[in-house]
C-alpha cells in the first residue's frame, strides 16, 4: 500500500531556502512561521500561489496585521479556470485590503522582494508535486497527470501494489478521465478502500466530481465539477448561467449568494457549479455535487425537492433559482 502523499517543490524557485521563506506542509511549518511572526514582527508578507492553501494564508497574514500581495502565475485562482470566480475572489479580497496579481512567473526569491513586490515575509504555496519515487523506482505507473495510476480497486498495474490519497489519480466522474486533484475528502475514501483490498476485501472507488471550498475573509468559496472553460476543453458545448439571491428570507438577515451552474447544450447534463456567500456555500455546492454523482439533467435538477424554512433558506433555493435560468439558456 503506497500513500505517500505530496510535498511543495520549491527548487524551481531561487533563494527559497532563507529563513523568511515558509511553505505550510505540516503542523511544524505553521509553528515555525508563528515564531518568526512573534519574534521578527515582520511588517508586508508575498504568498506565492493563489490555490486553498494561499488564499487562507493570505487571510490568516492580514488579520496579524501585515499588508499582503498574492501572486498568482495563472490568469485565475483555485486551480480553475473561471474568470468570474476569481473577479469575486479579487473583489473580498481587496475589499481587505490584500493585492491580488495574477500573471505573475516567480522564478526567485530576494531577501527584501518577490517580483519587485517589497516584503520581509514570504510563504509559498504552489509547486505541488506528488511522491511518486518510491513507486515509479518499483515499477509502478504514473498517469499522465503525474500521480500514480490506479484503477477503481486503487490497485496499481502491479498486482499486489495499492496507491491512495494526495500521490494517486482519481477518476473524474464528469470528464471521465483520470484527474490529480489532491484533497483530504478524496484521501480518505480511496485510503480505506485500497486498504480493504490490500487485505483481501473487494470494494471500489468510483471516482470524484472535485468538489472543494475555501473560506476568505468569512465568504464560502465552493466550486464542483467543471467550469465553463474546463467543459470546453474536455470537449462539451458548455452553457452556463449565473444569478445572485439571498441565502434565506430578508427579515432572517439572508446574506447575498452567487451560485453559477454549468450544463452541456448537447445533452443538458449537469457539468459543474460555483456558490459563492457567507451563509450555506458548503451545503448548496453538496446538492450540485450530488447530482454530478447522478448525472442529472438540468430538467431534473430544477425539480428537486429541496428544504425550505425562512431561517434556512428562501421558496425557491438559489441553487433552484439558476437551473431555471440555465434552462432557458439551454
Amino acid at each position: 500500500m503506497i500513500a505517500t502523499g505530496t510535498r511543495c517543490d520549491t527548487s524551481a524557485f531561487k533563494g527559497a531556502g532563507q529563513p523568511h521563506v515558509f511553505t505550510l506542509h505540516s503542523l511544524a511549518d505553521a509553528e515555525r512561521l508563528r515564531t518568526f511572526l512573534r519574534d521578527k514582527q515582520p511588517r508586508r508578507a508575498v504568498v506565492v500561489g493563489a490555490a486553498y492553501i494561499g488564499l487562507e494564508a493570505a487571510d490568516a497574514l492580514r488579520r496579524n496585521g501585515l499588508s499582503v500581495t498574492v501572486l498568482e502565475r495563472s490568469a485565475n485562482v483555485l486551480l480553475r479556470d473561471d474568470a468570474r470566480l476569481t473577479a469575486a475572489v479579487r473583489k473580498v479580497l481587496e475589499d481587505h485590503r490584500v493585492e491580488l496579481r495574477c500573471g505573475v512567473t516567480v522564478s526567485s526569491i530576494e531577501p527584501d522582494r518577490v517580483a519587485d513586490v517589497p516584503c520581509d515575509l514570504v510563504v509559498v504555496s504552489c509547486g505541488l508535486k506528488p511522491n511518486v519515487e518510491i513507486a515509479t523506482e518499483a515499477g509502478v505507473t504514473a498517469g499522465r497527470t503525474g500521480a500514480i495510476a490506479t484503477d477503481d480497486r486503487m490497485e496499481t498495474n502491479v498486482r499486489g501494489i495499492y496507491a491512495a490519497g494526495d500521490c494517486a489519480e482519481a477518476m473524474h466522474l464528469v470528464t471521465g478521465r483520470p484527474a490529480y486533484i489532491p484533497l483530504g475528502t478524496s484521501a480518505n475514501k480511496a485510503g480505506r478502500v485500497a486498504g480493504a483490498n490490500a487485505a483481501g476485501g473487494r470494494e471500489r472507488f468510483p471516482g470524484i466530481v472535485g468538489t472543494s471550498i475555501v473560506g476568505v475573509f468569512h465568504v464560502g468559496f465552493a466550486m464542483t465539477g467543471l467550469s465553463v472553460e474546463q467543459a470546453r476543453a474536455a470537449g462539451f458545448s458548455p452553457v452556463s448561467a449565473r444569478i445572485e439571491a439571498r441565502s434565506r428570507a430578508k427579515y432572517f438577515d439572508g446574506k447575498k449568494t452567487t451560485v453559477e451552474l454549468v450544463a452541456d447544450r448537447a445533452t443538458g447534463r449537469l457539468l459543474g457549479g460555483t456558490v459563492v456567500g457567507e451563509d450555506g456555500a458548503a451545503g448548496r455546492t453538496n446538492v450540485i455535487a450530488t447530482a454530478l454523482h447522478a448525472r442529472m439533467k438540468v430538467e431534473d435538477f430544477e425539480q428537486l425537492d429541496l428544504a425550505y424554512a425562512p431561517p434556512f433558506s428562501t421558496v425557491w433555493d438559489p441553487v433552484l433559482i439558476a437551473a431555471q435560468q440555465l434552462i432557458k439558456e439551454l
